[in-house]
């Protein structure tokens, strides 16, 4: 249960204590646009452990390549964030 909550695991709770004031807008943007891809990965990766842990492996691979692209998304994100930080 706890892990298709995407605001329990550590990038999710570090998103939660995030203070935007002071932030330039796009670091805004790019935060508003991590929350959507990282709830969506931590609501396939429970379905890929149910799909697993039913015995369905076929499903569980499918889903798990799913994975893929959104988490190269959400480190493309965070590191554009970072970027603004830094800049």
């Amino acid at each position: 249960e706890e892990f298709v909550d995407h605001t329990k695991c550590r990038l999710g709770k570090w998103y939660q204590s995030v203070e935007k004031k002071g932030k330039t807008t796009s670091f805004i943007d790019f935060y508003d646009q991590l929350d959507a891809p990282h709830a969506k990965l931590h609501s396939i990766a429970a379905n890929v452990i149910k799909n697993y842990n039913q015995g369905d492996t076929e499903t569980a691979t499918k889903l798990y390549e799913e994975c893929l692209p959104i988490s190269v998304t959400i480190v493309s994100l965070l590191e554009s964030m970072l970027s603004e930080v830094e800049d």
